[in-house]
């Protein structure tokens, strides 16, 4: 005749998780430092791609504002560029330039409008 006990089910990582007794593995450990080692990677190759736009901008500025024949549209050029290279810093998570080139924004636009905070 069979048995009609259920067999004890293996307690699993999840459940370990979930009981919050397991002790990180080596394994764990290893995974944090490589997860921590490609999380700088990728931030510091999203900064260098910002620097590259960044130096993309100024010479497209220094060769193209000083042959334009308007001042405004030389004002226009400098702040779409600015607008620009501001958005460019947020898609790459560059928060220092995000920073810098707002606080530069508002400047320019303090000067124009003539406003006095």
């Amino acid at each position: 005749m069979m048995s009609t006990d259920l067999e004890p089910v293996p307690k699993g990582d999840f459940e370990k998780i979930q009981a919050g007794t397991s002790a990180p593995t080596k394994n764990d450990e290893t995974a944090a430092s490589l997860e921590a080692q490609l999380q700088r990677e990728r931030d510091s190759r999203c900064e260098e791609r910002f620097m590259w736009i960044f130096a993309a901008v100024l010479v497209f500025n220094a060769t193209t504002v000083d042959k334009m024949s308007s001042s405004i549209v030389q004002g226009s050029t400098v702040l779409f560029s600015i607008i620009f290279l501001i958005g460019a810093a947020k898609y790459l998570g560059v928060d220092v330039a995000v920073i810098l080139l707002e606080a530069l924004f508002h400047n320019l636009m303090k000067r124009i409008g003539g406003k006095k905070d």
